[in-house]
């Protein structure tokens, strides 16, 4: 045998899977932002740093989620051909 063979059904259904993973991210990231760190704590010393580690965090999860819906569409795209 010379390479090798694709399961094409499981490859569309990877595919579909992280999609939906990517977007359900999103949508729980969506939910969620503002609330991944204390924030509008007025006179609290560390509240621009939970500030700080909020939007951080917020933008990594944006990129994660981003990634992984990239990458359904890629092995769905694999899968079609």
């Amino acid at each position: 045998m010379d390479g090798f063979e694709v399961d094409v059904p499981a490859l569309r259904h990877v595919g579909v899977e992280a999609g939906e993973a990517g977007e359900a991210l999103r949508q729980a990231m969506n939910a969620a932002r503002g609330a991944l760190g204390v924030v509008d704590s007025s006179g609290w010393s560390a509240s621009p740093v939970s500030q700080q580690a909020n939007d951080t965090w917020a933008a990594d999860l944006d990129r994660l989620s981003a990634a992984v819906t990239t990458l359904g569409a890629d092995l769905t795209s694999a899968a079609d051909g």
